[in-house]
C-alpha cells in the first residue's frame, strides 16, 4: 500500500489506497490505538454487501466472506494542517503492534487503555 487518497478519517470511514501498480482499492477504518506513544489504525476490507451492514463483522450476506482481512498501520502526521497519513509497519515493531491489535480487536484492552 503506498498511497493514501482520503485523509482525516474516523472510525467506519472508508479509505481509498492506492497500490503501486496504480490501482485503488479501499479499506474500512475500524478502530484507532496507542502503543508506547504512537497511535496505529485497524482497517479492514470494505464492506461491499447489500444487507445494509455497517462493518465487515456485521455483515450477513450470503455474498460477504467468512474472513476479512485485517490490516493495521502507523498513523503519522500529515504536511497539511489536520491531516494524517498511514503508513505500514516497519519490520522491527510488526510482531509485536500486531499482537497488541489482535488483543484490541477481541476486547482484551479498553478502548482508552494504553499497553
Amino acid at each position: 500500500m503506498s498511497d493514501l487518497k482520503d485523509q482525516n478519517m474516523e472510525a467506519n470511514d472508508v479509505v481509498v489506497f492506492e497500490d503501486e501498480n496504480g490501482n485503488e482499492f479501499q479499506l474500512e477504518v475500524v478502530d484507532y490505538f496507542t502503543h508506547n506513544g504512537q497511535e496505529y489504525v485497524i482497517l479492514a476490507d470494505a464492506c461491499e454487501c447489500t444487507c445494509g451492514a455497517e462493518t465487515p463483522e456485521e455483515c450477513t450476506c450470503e455474498d460477504s466472506e467468512d474472513e476479512v482481512d485485517v490490516y493495521v498501520m502507523k498513523v503519522v502526521p500529515g504536511e497539511a494542517d489536520g491531516t494524517e497519513d498511514y503508513q505500514p509497519l516497519n519490520k522491527e515493531e510488526e510482531d509485536e503492534i500486531l499482537v497488541i491489535a489482535e488483543k484490541y480487536l477481541n476486547s482484551d484492552l479498553d478502548d482508552n487503555e494504553e499497553e
